[in-house]
């Protein structure tokens, strides 16, 4: 294990990026919790539908309670997906506190926010067809359009790109501790 604060070049600059990466995650996690109370409670509920007729608004006004609750279901997995990859960079942050950068735990805390991350973009991309079929079979709205425009420029592209470079980068990190370890056993 790394003594990151004492031994390396930059140990106390990388503490200092730690400290922001824990906060950050920290307000995160706060803010999706939030998130998820607002879908359920909060008369602030709102969602923007790009229909035939130009972008409606929904508000809490046009649900009832079903509806505003098979609604809020159908938009709450991605969220959860990202209080997963949230979670995943608290646990690196615990890592990197305990001064452990090259280890088998910070590695698999990376493939988990990678997978966290495609999770994300692939129920991003099956929330916008679903809730669009669920609106409109609820007379909610009329039609809907750009479903797929927006499924694809939504984001879904990124999340999945950065799901697979930080998965291919958790698995470098795995090669590179076993030869370290192979080498460390050979001396």
């Amino acid at each position: 294990m790394d003594d990151i604060g004492k031994e390396m070049d930059g140990g106390k600059e990388l503490l200092r990026w730690n400290r922001v990466l824990s906060v950050f995650a920290w307000l995160g996690t706060a803010w999706t919790i939030y998130l998820i109370g607002a879908l359920f409670f909060s008369s602030d509920f709102t969602i923007a539908m790009k229909t035939s007729h130009g972008t409606k608004l929904l508000t809490a006004v046009d649900f009832n309670r079903t509806q505003r609750l098979v609604t809020s279901i159908i938009v709450l997995p991605p969220i959860l997906c990202w209080m997963s990859c949230l979670f995943q960079v608290l646990r690196l942050s615990s890592c990197f506190s305990k001064g452990e950068i090259l280890s088998i735990g910070v590695a698999r805390c990376l493939e988990l926010f990678g997978y966290g991350l495609a999770m994300q973009g692939i129920a991003e991309s099956v929330q916008i067809p679903i809730l669009s079929t669920y609106l409109i079979g609820q007379g909610i709205i009329d039609s809907v359009d750009g479903v797929w425009e927006t499924v694809v420029g939504g984001g879904v592209l990124t999340s999945m790109l950065a799901a697979v470079l930080v998965v291919v980068i958790a698995r470098i990190l795995r090669i590179g501790i076993r030869l370290r370890e192979d080498a460390e056993l050979t001396i």
